[in-house]
């Protein structure tokens, strides 16, 4: 898909920078409103006085919640291997002080 960004010149590096930040954008919205769904649906299912009156937020709030539903919940824990495990650690410390750190 070929398209102009205004006042960037095609095959530039800013325009390279450009639509790499765009990608990530894109794919980092599609995943936190995939785990937004995933937590609005257990918060909703299982709220009970052990989990907190408003649903989380933050995507740091999200991963525990998640955590801590996980393990909580016999219903839920099937997916727990293929779910908490693949929740990375995404405080801002880790991403941005260690260097091996991927999704």
């Amino acid at each position: 898909m070929a398209f102009d960004i205004s006042g960037v010149e095609p095959g530039s590096d800013i325009e390279t920078l450009f639509r790499t930040v765009g990608f990530v954008v894109v794919q980092w919205g599609c995943a936190e409103q995939t785990l937004d769904m995933i937590v609005s649906m257990i918060y909703h299912r299982y709220n009970t006085h052990s989990l907190p009156k408003k649903r989380p937020s933050f995507l740091t709030h999200k991963t525990k919640f998640l955590r801590k539903c996980f393990n909580e919940y016999p219903e839920i824990q099937l997916f727990s291997t293929t779910s908490v495990d693949r929740i990375p650690d995404l405080t801002h410390d880790r991403c941005s002080i260690d260097p091996s750190w991927r999704l």
